[in-house]
Parts: C-alpha cells; sequence; structure tokens
C-alpha cells in the first residue's frame, strides 16, 4: 500500500523570531487513518480428539528373592620353570 505525503514546508524553530512583533499562532492538525479491513477470519479447526482412557493393570508380583552362587575357586597359579642350562663346552683335542 503506497504512503500518500503531501508537500509541506519545512519545519523551523526560532527561539525568536526574526521579524518583530509577529504572532505565531500553532495550528496542528492530526488525523486517524483507520487501518483497512481484514477479511472474515478462517474457519475453525475442530478440535482433536480426546485422549483414549487410561487402564489401570494389577501391579506385577515381587521379584524372587536374590539368590548367592559362590564364584569358583582361582585357578592355581603358574610357576614359571627357570631356563636349563647352556650345554657344556665341545672338547677340543689338541693335535697330536
Amino acid at each position: 500500500m503506497p504512503i500518500v505525503t503531501k508537500p509541506y514546508e519545512k519545519k523551523r524553530l526560532y527561539l525568536q523570531h526574526p521579524e518583530e512583533d509577529y504572532g505565531i499562532v500553532r495550528n496542528r492538525v492530526t488525523r486517524i487513518i483507520p487501518p483497512p479491513r481484514r477479511a472474515s477470519p478462517p474457519p475453525r479447526r475442530p478440535s482433536p480428539p480426546r485422549p483414549p482412557p487410561v487402564i489401570m493393570r494389577p501391579p506385577l508380583p515381587p521379584p524372587p528373592p536374590p539368590q548367592f552362587t559362590p564364584c569358583p575357586p582361582p585357578p592355581p597359579p603358574v610357576v614359571e620353570l627357570p631356563p636349563p642350562p647352556p650345554p657344556p663346552p665341545p672338547v677340543v683335542k689338541p693335535p697330536t
């Protein structure tokens, strides 16, 4: 919607009018322009369906008591055998 403006003189603010004995009369007119008419409102949507009823079920039986099963005994420790001794050096016979 274009805005309609009228030409007007620029307003000036004087602390004292430049001409002596000059009477200043202020006229201010405010014109209220109503907004454009709106079209009829859109049709109302139907309300959402009601939620299904809440079904209450009987409480579940209590769980069985915990059963303690002992742990198996730990395996025997692995004993590491020391490495076998090195073989003796070969015997070298001196030449005769």
